[in-house]
């Protein structure tokens, strides 16, 4: 005679099945929280700002002419870059950098900082950077 499916012993189950299964949900419903608000996220895409200095600009200044190409303060966030431009035949000190002749200097922020230097390019006499 056949023996009977009814007949064979319920399979053991180990007390950690249920805390297992428990803790896997839990960590599918932390990482899909994260996942959210990155991808939910307000902040916008990194800038960059640009300011040129033109060809000239040293002789406006030699001249006794008000350069005010420069604000009195620049506001970024972590991840954009400034980048200023100089396109004159002189070095300027621009707030907290130094920009040669003909060169450009391209400055990512990586965390949120204050930084304040002279500037000849302001009317203001001053730059200040602020990055939050």
């Amino acid at each position: 005679m056949p023996e009977s499916v009814a007949d064979e012993p319920a399979p053991r189950r180990s007390g950690l099945a249920v805390p297992v299964a428990a803790f896997a949900v839990l960590l599918v419903v932390a990482i899909g929280g994260i996942v959210a608000v990155v991808v939910t996220s307000d902040d916008p895409d990194p800038q960059t700002v640009t300011y040129a200095i033109d060809e000239g600009t040293g002789a406006r200044l030699d001249a006794g002419e008000d350069v005010d190409l420069m604000p009195a303060e620049v506001h970024l966030s972590v991840g954009d870059t400034l980048v200023i431009r100089n396109d004159d035949d002189r070095p300027y000190s621009v707030g907290p950098y130094f920009v040669r002749a003909g060169e450009t200097l391209a400055q990512t922020y990586t965390r949120p900082q204050e930084l304040v230097g002279a500037c000849e390019l302001s009317g203001h006499g001053e730059l200040r950077v602020v990055v939050t």
